[in-house]
């Protein structure tokens, strides 16, 4: 356990909320939920135990990937910047504000870089075809097929454009809240940017993987977001168990006692973690949940978790 927490808080604080992150952590290597994993969560939803995603997705892409199973729940997203009820109401929101985006985009065009953009008018981008071929190259780069990659681009579940701009004044005078912006970028092109900015005051540069870039405002991070969520809700840190793989989950593992760090999961989630599953491929969220189905409500729960610790 790393030492940060009792065995006997364990034992006392029963989980009464799970958070997973989406790709490369509940997902599968196709980028699907199995069906399996979603009717274990709703056994676990039925016991008192609820569920929420917080995701660097929009809402429309998470949703459509777990929505389709029929589980129901909250949507944490883009990395953070705003949180949606299972029917799309917005229930708290951390945009840039105005002086961020003009600042942040000038310096995206001025460097050619092709980038989409998240907001309250949907997807944004100055540059719709890049974008999507972009995607396209990500995705088959990752193992898909290029068939399936392209028909999750068709689906919506990767970066459909429904907004294109021309021109910097165009973007701004819509007024639309924009909450993330993100590219695809790796090597030393993606260190040479992020050079750039990170001197820029009240933002976050985070990843989701080797080769894209996030952006954020500083307030607008998973773990932030989701401490704002259980305060509302009146739940403890040590109520919550978190999954994760990624350096956008990193804010979460940082301020939550219960972080579980899938085995495709990067270093520095694993470093911080205080306990370690399966991959995303060999239903590794999976293999926790049903220890904790088995146990839950009894002293179970502590011995059932021992196979999962560091």
């Amino acid at each position: 356990m790393n030492g940060k927490i009792s065995k006997e808080s364990w034992l006392i604080k029963m989980i009464k909320q799970i958070i997973s992150d989406l790709d490369g952590t509940l997902l599968n290597g196709q980028h699907i939920l199995d069906e399996s994993d979603s009717r274990l969560l709703e056994e676990l939803q039925r016991k008192g135990i609820a569920f929420a995603v917080a995701s660097g997705r929009s809402y429309d892409s998470a949703k459509g990937i777990v929505g389709r199973y029929g589980l129901q729940c909250d949507y944490i997203i883009l990395n953070g910047a705003a949180v949606c009820s299972d029917a799309g109401e917005l229930l708290d929101e951390v945009p840039f504000s105005k002086e961020q985006l003009q600042a942040i985009v000038e310096i995206l065009l001025e460097c050619k870089q092709c980038f989409f953009m998240y907001g309250s008018n949907g997807t944004s981008s100055f540059d719709g075809k890049g974008i999507c071929e972009q995607c396209l190259k990500m995705l088959v780069h990752h193992g898909l097929s290029e068939n399936a990659a392209k028909q999750l681009i068709e689906e919506g579940q990767f970066h459909h454009i429904d907004v294109e701009y021309e021109r910097m004044e165009d973007l701004l005078e819509e007024k639309a809240r924009i909450y993330k912006i993100e590219l695809f970028i790796n090597g030393h092109e993606r260190e040479a940017l992020q050079e750039l900015l990170k001197d820029m005051e009240g933002i976050s540069i985070t990843t989701s993987g080797y080769d894209n870039i996030e952006i954020t405002s500083n307030r607008a991070q998973k773990g932030i977001t989701l401490e704002r969520y259980c305060e509302k809700r009146g739940l403890s840190k040590e109520e919550v168990l978190i999954f994760g793989d990624s350096l956008n989950d990193c804010s979460m593992f940082e301020r939550f006692p219960f972080a579980i760090a899938m085995a495709n999961a990067c270093d520095e989630i694993k470093a911080i973690a205080s306990y370690s599953t399966a991959s995303n491929t060999e239903h590794g969220v999976a293999k926790v949940l049903q220890a904790l189905n088995e146990a839950q409500g009894s002293s179970g729960v502590l011995k059932s978790f021992q196979n999962f610790k560091k």
